[in-house]
């Protein structure tokens, strides 16, 4: 069984925008390792 999923992993699976940039760092909340602000989907 998988782990339920916290907020944080909610808003990384997002599209990117300033709005959710500015929200994860103000809030400093962990990046996945290698991470790109670049919206790759």
């Amino acid at each position: 069984m998988s782990r339920a999923q916290t907020y944080a992993d909610i808003l990384l699976n997002l599209p990117v925008d300033d709005t959710l940039k500015t929200f994860m760092e103000r809030h400093a909340l962990p990046l996945p390792e290698g991470w790109s602000w670049n919206d790759s989907g």
